[in-house]
Order: C-alpha cells, then structure tokens, then sequence
C-alpha cells in the first residue's frame, strides 16, 4: 500500500498542524505543534501532539476513531485535534462518527461529550459515543 502524504495551510487548526496519511478505508492523522506551542526545551525539533487513526466506512459514511494517543495531556490538543478531524471527514462527505472508550476513560468520555457525541451502547469493558457530523 502507498501512503498519500501531505501537509497544506487547509490542514491547520489554531495550536497544531496535522500530517494526514490517506490508504482510502483507513486514515492517520499527526497532530504536531506550532512553533509558537512550543518551549524552550523543545527547540526546533517537530513535536507530536497528538496520534489519531480512523477507520473510514465508505458505504455507511461514518467514521470510526480507531485510536488516538495524546503525547501531551492537559492543554486541549486532543480536542482541537479531534475538532479538526471532524471538520476534515465531513468535508470528504462523512455523515456521522463513532467512537469508544472504556468505562475508565471519563476524561476520554468527557471529550466526546463536549464535542456533541451521545453514549450509545454499552459493551463488556466500555461505551460507544456516536455523533453526526
């Protein structure tokens, strides 16, 4: 399979720059600090904020947020990461979104929820959260 790279002014949000790999079912999607997120530790090296993967269901038209890593917690990357993601799908003509966290994962859950997604059905050790987009 062949990776489809790029990284344009369109794939921006305020703090961060996403890098997009398309394989047309599944997406991946790093999220990197702007210069000016950065501190003086991290110099001028490229820092990931945020690793997000997405299965994409072409007839259905509804993402699925496989996974997503924060490497830096507490400053709102995962949300503004995840805004973007939404923005982008439905751009593509994506209807909806799903996503899971584990029963656990309340901040994982609280996210969701402050983005507009709704609890769904349980399964053994988590939730669904579903949204249109």
């Amino acid at each position: 399979m062949k990776f489809r790279e790029y990284l344009t002014e369109g794939n921006s949000s305020a703090r961060l720059d996403h890098k997009i790999q398309d394989l047309k079912s599944r997406v991946f999607i790093d999220s990197y600090l702007k210069d000016s997120e950065k501190n003086w530790l991290d110099g001028d090296r490229e820092i990931k904020a945020v690793s997000t993967t997405i299965d994409l269901n072409t007839k259905t038209k509804e993402i699925y947020l496989n996974r997503m890593d924060a490497h830096r917690t507490g400053k709102g990357y995962g949300r503004e990461a995840l805004e973007f993601i939404l923005k982008y799908t439905k751009s593509k003509g994506y209807k909806s979104a799903k996503g899971y966290t584990e029963f656990g994962a309340i901040d994982s859950q609280n996210m969701l929820t402050k983005l507009g997604f709704k609890p769904g059905t349980d399964q053994d050790s988590g939730k669904y959260f579903i949204r249109k987009l």
